[in-house]
This record gives C-alpha cells, structure tokens and sequence, in this order.
C-alpha cells in the first residue's frame, strides 16, 4: 500500500528509544523526520547530528504546536505518557508511544476517549491500536 503524501514525525524525547526510533525512520519511504523536542539543549544537538531534521525544540509543547508535524513519537518516560499522549492528540497530531502506553487502566481509557474525541490514532509499539 503507498500513501498519498509523506507523515512528517516529531519525537518528544532525545534518549535510547528515540534514537532507535529514528533509525528505523530511515527505512520508511512515506515517512520522514521533522523535529525532536526534550529538555537538554546538548542532548538534542547530539541527537539532531546523529539524525538530522529540520527543526530540534526545547520543550515538548513547541514541537506540538509545529503544523509541519503530522505524528509524534512518546520516547518519554512512562510516568509522561499519559499527560504527552493526550496533549498530542488536543494538538491534531497521531500518536505512537512506547510500551507501556500508560501506568494504569484509567490512564489507558483517557487516552483512548481523547482519541476518539479528537479522532486521530493512538498505538502502542506492537501496532496494536488503543
């Protein structure tokens, strides 16, 4: 199956998982990264050296409210997911997230009523849909 237009990535989180996220990027023909976000100003840098994008913020809400992205990686840790998921999704964007989703079963059931509302997808890395 080919797409009509390329889905243009940001990844909220510059640490082990996002790296090999951004690698396996490079594998996609429809897929492309545009941003990264996180904390660290010297760890974004590294990151952006290793995997060029366009654009590297410091702080998860820029890269958010950046309508160049279509999609977001959570690389944050687990105790973030829930919080980041659904700020994602209120800002238009799909959202894929690392295992765990979220700590809890309420945590779970928020981010799936979110992405029903907002009508944009949620999965986990085994491509199961929340």
């Amino acid at each position: 199956m080919t797409r009509d237009r390329i889905v243009r990535w940001g990844i909220l989180g510059a640490g082990n998982i996002a790296h090999r996220f951004a690698a396996s990027l490079q594998f996609c023909d429809d897929c492309i990264l545009v941003a990264v976000s996180g904390r660290n100003i010297e760890k974004l840098d590294a990151f952006v050296k290793e995997y060029p994008c366009k654009k590297e913020y410091v702080g998860y809400e820029y890269l958010l409210a950046d309508s160049e992205i279509d999609a977001v990686y959570l690389a944050l840790p687990h105790g973030m997911h829930k919080e980041w998921a659904v700020k994602a999704m209120l800002a238009g964007k799909a959202v894929l997230c690392e295992k765990p989703a979220a700590l809890n079963q309420e945590e779970v059931k928020e981010i799936a009523n979110v992405s029903r509302q907002k009508k944009v997808s949620v999965h986990g890395s085994d491509e199961e849909q929340i």
